[in-house]
């Protein structure tokens, strides 16, 4: 809800809500779940009892209909003193309901279901004290059952409800509060090389590719060495890079030679963006956040045993993950650098480094539980098929029994009852 606070206060806002005959359960942000978890456990305790009054009475009723009893008032009678207490509770509701939608000018099923109990129980009132109608138009147990009948289909749906918004708390609580960061330290980048190795130009390119991929801004040093002067350096052999004034290989032996790079048991002449994107992430400094400021392209960390705590790319390490809770597979597949990992799943055995592709209401998991809560909340087609129906159809009734009574009472001058 988008308002002007200057305006419209948020009192004003829950009025409007509980005015328009929905509950307000709190503010988006608040600590609503304990409250909105009693609301409907009171809910459910009141249809829960409706219920029960409504099966009894009903009952009741049906006996004294169908069992001759000898009493010293008129069954009729003794109908209506049962009946009007429970009919009064248990349709309450429905009455409420339908007020309120007649008052925002809408016919929906609530005002259909209210119809119908209400002109049972009125046909059945007329009845007992013989106005319009004979004794035979007593339809009590027909009002008490058909609101009972009612209540329960809604009790249901409610309880079903209920255990659905369970399912969500569950699965919002896969996700994590918390996310380890990495973060780049000053970072100070040289490439020495001599002209007869001609592989630092590709050396500069796979360090910016790297640099870029950990979405780092640094800048890189090219210094030329001389076979005269190259003890004056930390060279290593050509190309040499320095980060933090460290070979990324960790040589401490000076050679004036064309250098070769051993990586996965393969040699290069310069060094692979893989190996760089490590090298750097090992003098990355690690940091806890809340997962609320974990922002799209961070580096994260996650350890053994630690929760993923947004989807993300895998750019260095390996390891298995127990993604069960959201693809139900019970084998935990390995990933490594270049695989998709999915936030809430939980890390097995390896640590993993990766860059957050999607935070938020993007992740996968937030993604699910919209999908729940969507479902949740919105109408089966053929619910909304009937309420688009019930605006024509209960117009379309009235006005045919309003034409009947006229063409059967005035026209035709016929009894009243027929």
């Amino acid at each position: 809800v988008i308002y002007n606070s200057n305006i419209v206060t948020q009192a004003d806002i829950r009025r409007t809500i509980e005015k328009t005959g929905y509950q307000f359960l709190g503010i988006e942000g608040e600590k609503t779940e304990d409250f909105e978890k009693v609301t409907r456990e009171r809910d459910l305790k009141e249809k829960r009892n409706r219920i029960i009054v409504g099966f009894t009475t009903g009952i009741l009723l049906m006996i004294l209909m169908y069992i001759p009893i000898n009493l010293p008032i008129s069954t009729a009678y003794l109908m209506l003193l049962i009946s009007t207490p429970a009919f009064i509770y248990i349709s309450h509701p429905i009455f409420t309901a339908a007020y309120r939608s007649l008052k925002n000018k809408s016919l929906n099923m609530d005002v259909m279901y209210s119809m119908g109990i209400g002109v049972a129980f009125l046909a059945s009132l007329l009845a007992t004290f013989e106005f319009l109608l004979s004794i035979k138009f007593l339809f009590y147990e027909t009002a008490i059952f058909l609101a009972t009948f009612l209540t329960m289909g809604r009790y249901l749906e409610s309880r079903a409800k209920g255990k659905t918004s369970e399912a969500i708390k569950k699965l919002m609580g896969l996700q994590p509060k918390t996310a380890g960061i990495l973060r780049p330290k000053n970072i100070d980048i040289e490439i020495l090389y001599f002209r007869d190795c001609p592989n630092y130009n590709k050396s500069a390119e796979q360090v910016k590719d790297a640099l870029k991929k950990l979405n780092i801004s640094a800048p890189i040093k090219l210094t030329e060495v001389t076979k005269e002067n190259f003890k004056d350096y930390s060279f290593y052999g050509s190309p040499t890079i320095l980060m933090n004034k460290r070979d990324i290989e960790g040589k401490v032996n000076k050679l004036f030679i064309c250098r070769v790079y051993n990586y996965n048991n393969r040699n290069f002449v310069y060094p692979p963006k893989d190996m760089l994107i490590g090298k750097l992430l090992s003098i990355f400094e690690e940091q806890e956040i809340s997962i609320e400021k974990v922002a799209l392209n961070d580096i994260l960390i996650v350890k053994p045993g630690e929760k993923i705590p947004v989807d993300g790319e895998v750019i260095d390490g390996e390891s298995y993950v127990d993604e069960s809770m959201i693809t139900g597979e019970s084998i935990s597949p390995l990933k490594e650098k270049g695989d998709k990992v999915v936030g809430g799943t939980i890390n097995k055995n390896g640590v993993l480094r990766f860059k957050a592709t999607k935070i938020g209401k993007d992740t996968m998991l937030s993604q699910i539980i919209k999908l729940i809560e969507e479902a949740q909340n919105s109408k089966p087609s053929i619910q909304r098929i009937a309420d688009k129906a019930v605006n024509y159809f209960i117009p379309i009734v009235l006005v045919i029994a309003l034409l009947s009574f006229v063409v059967w009472y005035l026209i035709l001058d016929s009894s009243f009852l027929f």
